[in-house]
């Protein structure tokens, strides 16, 4: 028989060593504190509660499955975003990277539900690693405007990393077929370019069509049911364009051909004479005054052109007047030699001449610019003659021509040329591309400038030099094209000058390899393992960094972590707060501060985050999770306030916020799981059941959202209370009264009075627990079960007597409860009941 000493029997009062009642009362409910389980006012454990109406106690809100209305249901879910009014959600489909659009509900009776699935198509042919791989997106907004940002409009793109992939943020449905908007309907606001068309058929079958610049149209993206992201990080073709070109040309022609004539012949020649006679005078140019009568003669002329004809005058009378009477005497002996030949004088000084008899000749006129008629033809050469333009260096290639202006009759004319079109005929030089090829180098040939073209001649073989060094023609406008020739990238655009489309030349893009990236200033912000990156204002595809030789407060930046010894390691996370840039590592932060190129790197405090996914900007404050603590930042040293949940090292962390309070789902070292919200109004934390590895929260104006492993994203902001929920006191030891300090004392306890304000829609129960009691619903006492009861409850009672050194209360429950306050009667004093066993 064992020994007893002190010993009490069921039903004996233990004498008590005092005889006055301690009151204890509790109106507000603290929060958790998992650490600290004695006298601290807090609670200890709990599950499924909810700090939303502190200082009362209330469950959590149930959480709802969003996906199974749609029948959907992710078996490799990787991510979870929100935008405005749809959440996105990354998953593996077998060896396809997806992602689905979610559009929710803002109708007050379905809110937050799922009206609308749009899926797109992010890669082929991935593994099951991927699944590990942490996703960032962001929403960019692209300025058309970039110096009117606030009076301009924009296009919103949502960028994935570190796939690198975009698209276009809005998605609108439409019964017409996309491909039959044109530049005229965009025109006329009956299209947007800036956004994503899904045309549904009657039979359920999606297609989806976005903007193709290149040809005015909209064009399919992806394929039945499901659209296909843009990859930022383009293909970069290679090609060899030294700006040389075979001809499409078969022959030679430049509009003129060489003269098919020997010698010039219009039908007229200079004439060989320098001086005007014919054999007669006129009188004015003799001494003779008066006839005589004699027997020399005097003529008349007749006509007006040579060769002239002379009549006797034999109408003069003896001492006529011979002078002013248009009469002529006979030259003497002898006589001129031209007399039989009419002459011309040329008019203009470009083909086709014209010419004119020349009138009135007399003798000694100078006739040597005269043309004589060589035929009565009109000539055998009938147009323009041309040679070919010189310089001092020869022949000017490609041919220009000038006009001869004044040919010799007789002139050889067997390289001058005659022009064969009057329609406008492009001049070219051709080449021929030589068998050796440049030193340094073998892929870039020589090439040699064919002289001596002549029209008709074949030239299908020779080359023209273009100088266009862009892609082929056909070439995919949606790669980048390198020259393997200058080393220049060429990018289709839109607008290359003067409203027309083409290949112009770009910088050679570059996306860097980032992890994780936040959108600031209207630029792209990022880390990759080691190193910072910021985009080019207002693109974020343009990372062209500064040269030596030019810079720019618009472009990119780039940066290797500060060398800072405690700063080592690489990137966990980024994000904005107080205008800033913040970088983390494992155990270090950085700010990156100025607005423009070039940015800053700065250290800041030896604290970072193990994971980007912890990192939150809650009412003000960022918080993140560390390798020990939960941290929060405000500008200053980072201080803790995570001590109270009582984990000491975090293996994993992954955190959501709805503006007030921040969810964070963690795991400890044993790879316990944890679902704990900190309050920022109150500053307390709360627990709640978790079963499932959460993968990412979400929030927008339609709620909060949560993706777990287990492929389903739950509502958590549902205003249901469906689920069972619990929570215990801390172990109290305390004593406390109006007229005296709180204090602990280890003296035995009787709880005399139990008294509670609470009101109820659901049921619960109040368990009393003793010293290191732990919770069983079939042995712990229970103190009270409201049973059906509803609505604001005054709960009083008193507990059968206890003798304990410290107690504690367990609740739990189902559905909505509020609890107001409590308050227990204490009397200390007695003697502990001990048993031997």
């Amino acid at each position: 028989m064992a020994k007893k000493q002190n010993e009490l029997q069921f039903g004996q009062v233990p004498l008590p060593q005092a005889l006055k009642q301690y009151s204890l009362s509790k109106l507000n409910w603290s929060g958790l504190n998992r650490r600290q389980v004695i006298d601290t006012g807090a609670l200890s454990m709990e599950c499924n509660i909810s700090t939303a109406e502190a200082p009362y106690l209330t469950p959590s809100q149930s959480r709802a499955d969003i996906l199974s209305d749609m029948g959907l249901k992710y078996k490799h879910p990787i991510s979870l975003f929100s935008f405005d009014d749809f959440l996105v959600v990354i998953y593996r489909d077998d060896t396809e990277l997806k992602l689905d659009y979610l559009v929710l509900s803002d109708k007050k009776n379905s809110k937050g539900q799922i009206t609308k699935v749009y899926t797109g198509l992010i890669k082929k042919g991935v593994t099951e690693e991927t699944d590990a791989i942490q996703r960032s997106m962001v929403q960019f907004n692209v300025y058309e405007n970039a110096v009117d940002v606030l009076g301009g409009t924009y296009v919103k793109k949502l960028i994935l990393f570190p796939d690198k992939v975009s698209m276009f943020m809005k998605i609108v449905d439409t019964d017409k077929d996309p491909t039959t908007f044109d530049k005229q309907a965009v025109e006329d606001g009956n299209a947007d370019i800036d956004v994503m068309y899904c045309q549904k058929e009657s039979s359920g079958k999606k297609t989806y069509y976005v903007w193709n610049g290149a040809i005015g149209r909209f064009t399919l993206t992806g394929g039945v049911n499901y659209f296909k992201t843009s990859n930022l990080d383009v293909e970069i073709k290679k090609y060899y364009n030294d700006g040389y070109t075979q001809t499409k040309d078969e022959y030679y022609n430049d509009g003129y051909r060489k003269s098919s004539k020997q010698t010039y012949n219009d039908g007229y020649k200079k004439t060989e004479y320098k001086v005007f006679r014919d054999g007669y005078v006129p009188i004015e140019d003799t001494n003779e005054t008066t006839y005589d009568g004699g027997d020399v003669y005097y003529y008349e002329r007749q006509g007006e052109y040579s060769p002239y004809t002379y009549t006797v005058a034999t109408w003069l009378q003896q001492g006529d007047k011979l002078k002013g009477k248009g009469l002529y005497q006979r030259e003497p002996a002898p006589l001129g030699t031209n007399t039989n030949v009419t002459f011309y004088e040329r008019t203009g000084t470009s083909f086709p001449y014209t010419y004119v008899k020349v009138r009135n000749l007399k003798t000694g006129d100078n006739i040597s610019s005269y043309y004589e008629k060589v035929s009565d033809s009109t000539g055998t050469v009938q147009t323009k003659l041309y040679v070919r333009k010189a310089d001092d260096n020869g022949t000017i290639i490609p041919y220009e021509y000038e006009e001869v202006t004044d040919i010799a009759y007789g002139t050889n004319i067997t390289d001058y040329y005659e022009k064969i079109s009057d329609k406008e005929v492009t001049a070219k030089a051709y080449y021929k591309r030589t068998e050796n090829t440049d030193k340094d180098s073998d892929d870039k040939y020589k090439y040699e400038l064919i002289k001596n073209l002549e029209n008709g001649k074949k030239v299908s073989k020779y080359y023209e030099f273009t100088e266009n060094y862009a892609p082929p023609e056909g070439s995919n406008k949606s790669c980048y094209w390198l020259n393997t020739y200058d080393n220049q990238t060429y990018q289709f655009c839109s607008d290359i000058g003067d409203g027309k489309s083409g290949f112009g030349i770009t910088v050679s893009p570059s996306f860097p390899n980032l992890k994780y990236a936040v959108v600031h200033l209207s630029r792209l912000f990022g880390v990759d393992e080691d190193r910072v990156h910021v985009s080019g204002y207002n693109d974020y595809t343009n990372w062209n960094l500064d040269t030596v030789a030019e810079s720019n407060e618009s472009n990119a930046w780039s940066s290797a972590s500060q060398t800072n010894t405690k700063a080592g390691g690489n990137f966990t996370g980024i994000t904005v707060y107080d205008n800033h840039v913040v970088c983390f590592k494992r155990d270090f932060m950085h700010e990156i501060y100025n607005s423009k190129n070039p940015f800053r790197l700065v250290d800041v405090y030896a604290e970072g985050s193990i994971d980007n996914r912890s990192i939150q900007e809650v009412n003000g404050k960022l918080i993140f999770a560390s390798d020990d603590e939960i941290k929060v930042y405000t500008g200053s040293q980072p201080r803790e306030i995570g001590y109270n949940l009582g984990i000491d090292e975090f293996k994993s962390a992954v955190s959501g916020s709805d503006g007030r309070n921040y969810y964070l789902y963690c795991t400890d070292r044993q790879g316990e799981m944890y679902l704990f919200v900190y309050d920022t109004m109150v500053g307390q934390w709360s627990q709640q059941v978790i079963n499932s590895e959460v993968l990412g929260f979400a929030h927008n104006k339609n709620g909060m959202y949560m993706l777990c492993k287990d492929g389903v994203v739950y509502k958590m902001d549902t205003n249901k209370y469906t689920d069972d929920w619990s929570c215990e006191t801390d172990l109290s030891t305390i004593l406390t009264s109006s007229s005296s300090s709180t204090y602990q004392t280890v003296n035995i306890k009787h709880i005399a009075k139990f008294q509670m304000l609470a009101y109820i829609e659901g049921r619960f129960k109040v368990y009393a627990l003793y010293d290191n009691e732990e919770f069983n619903p079939e042995t712990s006492q229970l103190l009270y079960d409201s049973n059906g009861r509803k609505g604001m409850q005054a709960i009083r009672l008193k507990p059968r007597m206890t003798a304990n050194y410290g107690y504690k209360l367990h609740f739990e429950g189902h559905g909505y409860v509020r609890f107001y306050e409590m308050e227990l009667g204490i009397t200390p004093g007695g003697e502990l009941f001990v048993s031997s066993r």
